[in-house]
């Protein structure tokens, strides 16, 4: 279900000076329960942080690597592993990392390419099989989402494909929304 169409800000500074996520963080629960946080200051910097033991002390906040556009989204594999996902303040393109051990080391993939470009605030979760599935806006047409989805636990990922097109501007269905049919 699309809710809304997104119009992209053309100059960085304007981003860095209007999104509300900038420094925002997100938050994910790691295999060994300790949580992790993930945020982009407003340099474009994506920074971490790590509770060093479950309801305990937390780490400094460290450099993650990479300059990123602010809007990111972390998933958790079904085996715990966390995988956070981010768009590459230089060209656009969609990156990803991973925890690459469950034994709570801290110990992360470099960042590779998902092999497209697309608009800040990818959307990443976990389906029905384990596997992550990730829905990002196309890099050219706002109105398009794009999707991918993880293969073999983990082992690789299908090509991209379109999942959706509405015309910004139209009316929007919302289906079976818990909003509008609440349980009775």
């Amino acid at each position: 279900m699309i809710l809304s169409c997104f119009v992209p800000i053309s100059n960085s500074t304007e981003i860095a000076e209007q999104d509300p996520l900038i420094g925002k963080p997100v938050v994910g629960r790691n295999a060994d329960g300790h949580l992790e946080l993930f945020k982009i200051d407003s340099d474009g910097e994506l920074r971490h942080s790590w509770q060093k033991i479950s309801n305990g002390d937390w780490s400094a906040w460290q450099d993650f690597g990479g300059t990123m556009k602010p809007g990111i989204s972390l998933g958790q594999s079904a085996d715990g592993r966390l995988e956070i996902l981010a768009v590459d303040a230089r060209d656009g393109t969609l990156l990803h990392r991973w925890e690459n051990l469950v034994d709570g080391s801290d110990q992360w993939s470099i960042w590779k390419t998902m092999g497209a470009t697309a608009q800040p605030y990818p959307a990443v979760g976990r389906n029905e099989d384990g596997n992550l599935e990730v829905f990002a806006v196309d890099a050219t047409n706002g109105a398009a989402i794009n999707h991918r989805r993880q293969i073999s636990r983990a082992s690789d990922w299908l090509d991209w494909s379109t999942a959706s097109v509405v015309e910004c501007g139209s009316p929007l269905p919302l289906l079976h929304s818990p909003l509008l049919n609440p349980p009775q």
